[in-house]
């Protein structure tokens, strides 16, 4: 056989062929087939496999989706209890003029997840006492569980007869209470290679220099998250990643998850998130930060923190051996 151009062109500059990997004679069919099988569970890998595999162009493809799709989500499990198989709590807080929105959700170490809680708060001391001293009851235990990680759009504007913005009274507070748990966020302008990115805040005079310890910023891909959002919430029974809601979630919840639609403009060919006019999308922010929160590529990661308190379980589940030494009985 040989190769014939779709558009033959006479006399061509160049002649190239986009060819899937798996005829490379370089390459192990087990790269491809694993590239593959990482994809099934998240697309930003699936979207590797295509472009750099299969040697397709990556187009997103999103179901459309009404709120009884995404009602039928709920659970049995009632609000503000966590599933004995969850591993941490993940907030998302969209900061307004006034006041602020807030979800907080549930993670396995397969990040399968569930709405514990969503709302508005009025201030600071109430974002506070959610973030630092509101402890959720684990389903069929004596015990409870924390907000291991929380994330703030730094956003919000400025009230009309405040001092500062709400953007600097985040700083401000985030200075003095992040404690490593709250952090600011920003969404990024375009796509990132990464999605999410350290922004250093807090630097030396004149200098472009980071203060050590001082304030960061992360820069999240919303473009990317809301695309897994979406590829979540179509998950099935047995599959990684399930998105769960708690029993009384009502329909105001599913309205501002579905606010924005991925279109593409005329003008250049890209796809972008567009909100339904007049349609509020707070909560859909709030479970992307929540969603970051539980990222990979935040580090130190979710997952990581899943392998260890199992390490711990594994080493609190040894037998004690006791060792005698002469005379010194010792356990």
């Amino acid at each position: 056989g040989k190769w014939i151009a779709d558009n033959p062109i006479s006399r061509p500059l160049a002649v190239a062929f986009h060819l899937p990997s798996w005829y490379s004679p370089f390459l192990s069919l087990s790269e491809p087939a694993a590239a593959f099988l990482r994809g099934l569970n998240d697309p930003g890998k699936l979207q590797i496999f295509v472009t750099q595999h299969k040697a397709e162009p990556w187009r997103e493809t999103i179901e459309e989706k009404d709120e009884d799709q995404v009602l039928r989500l709920r659970t049995e499990l009632d609000p503000g209890i966590v599933p004995a198989e969850a591993v941490a709590l993940t907030c998302g807080i969209d900061m307004q003029k006034r006041g602020f929105w807030f979800v907080v959700r549930a993670w396995s170490g397969q990040l399968e997840s569930w709405l514990i809680q969503y709302g508005y708060l009025s201030s600071w001391d109430d974002v506070t006492d959610l973030i630092f001293r509101t402890r959720f009851q684990i389903k069929g235990r004596d015990e409870t569980l924390g907000i291991w990680r929380a994330a703030i759009d730094t956003g919000g504007g400025k009230e009309d007869d405040a001092e500062m913005s709400r953007t600097e009274e985040c700083y401000q507070w985030l200075r003095k209470n992040g404690r490593n748990v709250a952090f600011g966020t920003k969404g990024a302008s375009r796509p990132q290679l990464r999605r999410i990115k350290i922004s250093q805040i807090d630097k030396y005079s004149g200098s472009n220099r980071p203060i050590p310890g001082g304030l960061e910023l992360r820069l999240i891909d919303t473009i990317a998250f809301k695309y897994l959002l979406h590829w979540r919430l179509e998950r099935q029974d047995g599959e990684d990643q399930r998105f769960h809601l708690h029993k009384d979630t009502k329909s105001d919840y599913a309205k501002q998850i579905l606010a924005e639609q991925l279109v593409r403009e005329k003008r250049t060919g890209k796809r972008k998130w567009k909100a339904y006019p007049g349609r509020p999308n707070h909560l859909l922010d709030c479970e992307i930060l929540a969603a970051a929160c539980a990222d990979p590529e935040w580090m130190p990661s979710l997952q990581m923190m899943a392998s260890y308190m199992e390490a711990r379980k594994t080493e609190t589940k040894k037998p004690a051996v006791r060792q005698e030494t002469g005379r010194n009985k010792r356990w």
